[in-house]
């Protein structure tokens, strides 16, 4: 499972971290980014300890400024995309996770709702539950992740050109 987003609180690792502990996976969850805010990185490792504590040890990887080749190698080995940002106008790694075939589970944040709405959360505890459904559940997983990749088609260079010069 993955998580690419540049370690800021409004970037909602917590709510990640927190969802992933709650989840009955033992996938691990590897957070990816490339600049941090304040001891925000800190502050997660220190979450993942209390959480480790209090739900069992879980495989968390937090890695920092990784080489653009290797985050796109780690969407094309996700099983899961999970981004909790409070603020987002256009979240291009929910994007990145689609054209993989990478099924995400999102915050209601910019234009999400609009690509699947089914996958938005609004809680930790939610995530979870979404988590665990997808992961368990082979055929919605593989219809997710199929819709997402055709979906994606419409998200083009090539197709946003297209529509420019039809208005």
């Amino acid at each position: 499972m993955l998580n690419v987003s540049n370690y800021y609180q409004e970037k909602g690792q917590d709510f990640v971290l927190q969802a992933y502990y709650l989840s009955q996976t033992t996938i691990p969850l590897v957070f990816v980014g490339s600049l941090e805010q304040g001891t925000t990185l800190s502050d997660l490792k220190q979450l993942k300890d209390q959480l480790d504590r209090t739900y069992g040890a879980k495989e968390v990887h937090f890695l920092y400024q990784v080489e653009r080749a290797r985050v796109l190698e780690l969407f094309k080995n996700a099983t899961l995309f999970l981004h909790a940002s409070l603020e987002e106008c256009f979240p291009m790694v929910i994007l990145e996770s689609m054209q993989y075939g990478v099924p995400f589970l999102c915050t209601d944040v910019g234009n999400v709702r609009e690509l699947c709405a089914q996958l938005i959360v609004r809680t930790p505890q939610e995530m979870a539950e979404k988590i665990d459904a997808l992961l368990s559940d082979p055929t919605h997983y593989n219809a997710t992740a199929k819709e997402l990749h055709t979906r994606i088609q419409e998200y083009t260079y090539e197709r946003i050109i297209e529509q420019l010069l039809q208005v």
